[in-house]
């Protein structure tokens, strides 16, 4: 591909760029100490604590905050909300467009790439998490094949730094200690995603997240509890040999509670009246998943349940809304950091910018609805159009069928005449 020149109207014929290695010392990624975290069971104080640290004025820290974001993050729900986000767009069509407004093959075929859709993750994720800081990594073929993410525990957005170790401090503002990004010559090779006080979606998720993990463990305890009727065997428990072939035999039979009683021997399983199991914890589950589809989507029905014609169609509409946020943000990032450090390091000319193929979101029901209002009023439309918009391949048009002409009448008088000697 032809390179031009910054700075000058010159341009240079069949010279390609050539692949550039990320300076050493801008290697944030492979210069933090790495450390293990304990997983260890989250509850609702643990949270409070945590975020009043990182909410601290002078010396914020989000460590422990990531620490329970991380388990958040493996909430089932969760996942699949974030999943029908990032697989919604990473299915739209993009292009690389230059100053003129005109669709550019080429560049569109760079970022047709897998670090591309990596860096969708990223831009996607920061929502949820609050922010993402991306170290784009070498340069080759004209891409960053080795994008990646920084742990986001050694991240200290309002401080622009990286912490070289988690057991540093909170009061860490010096160079011996921290990585900081928007800084030369870091700033050229990474793009910091969010804002910077932004705790993120998570943060209202995680009583929801860690009360509903919570509450699968105490279900899970009460279904094999009260959900297998317990075994119980009578045998001579004062002969060790009968006992032992009684406790062999039980223990074998499965996984359900067992017991060896004497005659005299009594167990009492005593429930508490009303103690209805969907509604001791399937309801509070339900009602977690909802509040988490609220706060992540503004509204449930998308993720939790079916919906008539009527409703399904609102709720996609909503959902398309959101979907469209989050495009419009991703453009947002590609064109104001993602391409002007590529123009940076020479991977493409300046005046080039990003652009999704289809921002309005039409459905193929909506793109159907104005085709066929344009034809009603006398616009001839290429079946070749049609086909392209909406996916459906259009031979040609059929006229079509003229209603029947004359007064409708009904057919009963003369069934009646017909059967009247019989009736």
């Amino acid at each position: 591909m032809a390179y031009k020149i910054p700075f000058i109207n010159f341009e240079i014929g069949a010279i390609k760029n050539i692949d550039k290695s990320q300076p050493q010392r801008t290697k944030v990624a492979e210069r933090i100490v790495l450390r293990q975290q304990i997983r260890e069971r989250e509850d609702i104080g643990k949270w409070r604590s945590a975020l009043l640290v990182a909410e601290s004025a002078n010396n914020p820290d989000r460590t422990a905050l990531i620490k329970i974001y991380k388990d958040v993050d493996l909430d089932g729900h969760i996942t699949g909300i974030i999943g029908s986000i990032k697989n919604k767009i990473k299915a739209k069509p993009f292009m690389i467009i230059n100053s003129k407004g005109e669709l550019d093959e080429d560049k569109t075929k760079l970022f047709e790439k897998e670090w591309y859709f990596k860096f969708i993750d990223f831009i996607i994720e920061a929502p949820f998490w609050g922010y993402s800081l991306v170290q784009l990594g070498n340069i080759k073929d004209d891409g960053f094949p080795e994008i990646e993410l920084i742990p986001r525990e050694y991240v200290v957005p309002e401080k622009e730094l990286v912490k070289k170790d988690l057991f540093i401090g909170r009061s860490v503002s010096d160079t011996q200690n921290a990585f900081f990004y928007n800084e030369s010559p870091l700033k050229d090779w990474f793009i910091f995603i969010g804002e910077k006080k932004d705790l993120g979606l998570f943060n209202k998720a995680t009583p929801h997240a860690i009360s509903k993990k919570n509450l699968f463990a105490e279900m899970w305890e009460y279904a094999e509890l009260f959900g297998m009727p317990i075994r119980k065997g009578h045998t001579d428990i004062k002969d060790p040999e009968r006992r032992k072939q009684m406790e062999t035999m039980l223990q074998n039979m499965g996984s359900a509670a067992w017991g060896v009683f004497d005659k005299d021997d009594k167990i009492d399983f005593i429930e508490t009246k009303g103690g209805d199991a969907t509604k001791t914890f399937i309801q509070p589950v339900k009602l977690s998943n909802e509040e988490i589809s609220k706060a992540f989507a503004g509204q449930v029905a998308t993720f939790d349940e079916k919906s008539f014609v009527g409703s399904a169609e609102v709720q996609e509409r909503i959902f398309n809304e959101l979907i469209i946020a989050f495009m419009r943000n991703a453009k947002f990032i590609i064109n104001n950091q993602l391409i002007p450090r590529m123009v940076r390091h020479r991977m493409i000319p300046f005046g080039f910018s990003f652009k999704w193929k289809a921002e309005e979101l039409l459905s193929i029901k909506d793109k159907a609805e104005i085709i066929t209002n344009f034809a009603k009023v006398g616009f001839e439309i290429a079946p070749d159009t049609v086909t392209e918009e909406t996916g459906i391949k259009v031979e040609g048009f059929v006229a079509p069928a003229q209603p029947p002409t004359g007064k409708i009448g009904s057919v009963m008088p003369e069934v009646a005449n017909l059967y009247r000697d019989f009736l």
